[in-house]
């Protein structure tokens, strides 16, 4: 029978991973831990088809599928393998999953699945992901560039994922446009890659590594061995002017040339900042004068981008705009609008402020509605 159906089961450990062939695609089908997916039951028998790479890391590699059992739509897949490698520099995959059990946000990917395959010499993880088209980086690339709505938009949904996430205790740490997938044509937004993920805990120690350079936190080029949400909060910060510019905000081939570069942008951090840094006094040359934060922005650039930054580029970590606050800054009003402001695909964005009391339905999204439907009304708005 096996045979005839053209079934091959390879056995890894003591778990049957069952492969089905067809003339047109290769299927999977195996018991996975449910984590954020719809159903009953702590797991649930799931099948794969179609599986194509999507993204490869350095540890880890993200495959699109289709997920066809026990329901049908398209999935992220992203498997890693342990190795001495991602050790040693401190990735580890069951932390991810750990974290993103515990993060359940429209603006953050979805861990609908949870599978660990086991071998004789080697593991690997499996997390089954909501599945968005393009990090932000390969938007770009693709010649889209964000005009000031879509900005906008972007950013408010990561500062709503950032606020959501440090509500639950935890450090993104890696916060960056590649880790910022979006399904343009909707206008929606979720922040991944969680593998540098960590609980906070005040006061603990760690590598100050921590961050792509370009959106690493002051605290951090100065060495300090603890820190706070505050790091978060600079990465999310250069990352929102980044969506309004179209290009990266503060950018230098090396940790210290990042470090001197905001030194000349900000000025020589004073004595009350360095304590709450935490760290020695940085020894680099003081400027004369500072550049300040306008010399960043474009002529054209919307004045409330400047009082943005100007709350959030502060060496103080206490002192940085919270997401919180981020979130009703007047540099996201536009959004808020009515009639609610249209996107450059003739779609109605729909945006609503918190609701405290409903803490699953925090997020933000833009309709599908165009100009035309106006009259029908049927724009859909989703609660951030």
């Amino acid at each position: 029978i096996l045979i005839w159906l053209n079934i091959r089961v390879k056995w890894f450990g003591h778990s049957p991973f069952i492969i089905l062939h067809s003339i047109q695609r290769e299927q999977m089908a195996f018991r996975a831990k449910r984590i954020w997916a719809k159903g009953q039951g702590e797991s649930e028998e799931i099948m794969l088809s179609n599986e194509k790479m999507h993204a490869s890391g350095r540890f880890a590699n993200v495959f699109a599928a289709n997920l066809t059992k026990p329901t049908s739509k398209r999935v992220a897949v992203k498997r890693a393998w342990e190795s001495k490698e991602a050790k040693a520099a401190g990735t580890e995959y069951k932390n991810e999953a750990d974290v993103l059990a515990k993060l359940n946000h429209p603006n953050i990917t979805r861990l609908l699945y949870y599978y660990v395959q086991k071998m004789e010499k080697e593991t690997c993880h499996w997390m089954i992901l909501d599945f968005l088209p393009l990090d932000m980086v390969s938007l770009k690339a693709k010649g889209v560039h964000l005009d000031g709505i879509d900005g906008r938009l972007y950013s408010y949904q990561l500062w709503s994922a950032v606020e959501h996430i440090h509500s639950k205790g935890y450090l993104h740490l890696d916060i960056k446009p590649a880790n910022v997938i979006v399904d343009h044509d909707k206008g929606v937004l979720q922040l991944a890659d969680f593998g540098n993920a960590k609980k906070f805990v005040d006061g603990e120690k760690h590598n100050p590594y921590q961050v792509t350079r370009f959106y690493r936190a002051p605290e951090l080029l100065f060495g300090a061995s603890t820190f706070t949400h505050g790091v978060d909060w600079w990465a999310a910060a250069c990352v929102t002017a980044e969506f309004m510019l179209g290009r990266t905000l503060i950018r230098e081939r090396t940790a210290d040339t990042q470090m001197r570069l905001i030194i000349h942008i900000l000025g020589y951090p004073a004595e009350t900042d360095i304590k709450k840094m935490k760290v020695s006094r940085p020894r680099v040359s003081r400027p004369k004068e500072p550049r300040g934060l306008p010399s960043l922005l474009d002529a054209d650039s919307p004045p409330e981008l400047l009082s943005f930054l100007q709350a959030s580029l502060l060496y103080s970590p206490d002192a940085r705009i919270t997401p919180a606050n981020a979130l009703k800054h007047a540099l996201f009003k536009p959004l808020f609008s009515n009639p609610p402001p249209l996107r450059k695909n003739q779609t109605r964005v729909a945006v609503t402020l918190p609701n405290d009391n409903d803490e699953s339905s925090s997020g933000s999204s833009s309709s599908g509605s165009s100009e035309e439907d106006d009259k029908k009304s049927t724009k859909t708005e989703v609660k951030v």
